[in-house]
């Protein structure tokens, strides 16, 4: 039996930078969508499955929580006012996701204290 080991130790490089980051906050969604199942009646207890693809969310997601110093919250102010959307590259070892035309869809809140963090939330278009 082959030892594995979990992904908990990853770079994340936004817009080609690497991005310190809060251990153990990093999460994401590769875009796939949810499917929906239905059931449709053929009649004498005969049930056919209809499967469906929910197109509105084939959206992905990376987030994660950032220590805030004034770097970082400069950071967060420039990916909110990207227009054009940002590029996220998230790999541990030889696993890789990449993202492009990832915008950050909250304002984050900025917590203030010798334990401040705050969370940048992407979404945007499937993975690659």
């Amino acid at each position: 039996m082959a030892i594995e080991r979990t992904l908990a130790n990853p770079t994340i490089e936004v817009n080609d930078a690497v991005i310190g980051i809060v251990p153990n906050s990093a999460s994401f969604k590769t875009g796939k969508g949810d499917i929906n199942i239905r059931a449709q009646s053929a009649g004498g207890n005969s049930i056919d499955i209809i499967r469906t693809d929910n197109a509105e969310t084939k959206i992905s997601m990376v987030k994660f929580k950032l220590y805030n110093t004034k770097t970082n919250i400069a950071l967060v102010r420039n990916w909110q006012d990207s227009v054009t959307g940002n590029t996220i590259n998230l790999s541990d070892g030889n696993f890789v996701v990449a993202f492009r035309e990832m915008f950050v869809i909250t304002d984050p809140e900025y917590s203030l204290g010798a334990d401040g963090e705050l969370e940048v939330e992407f979404n945007g278009r499937p993975s690659l």
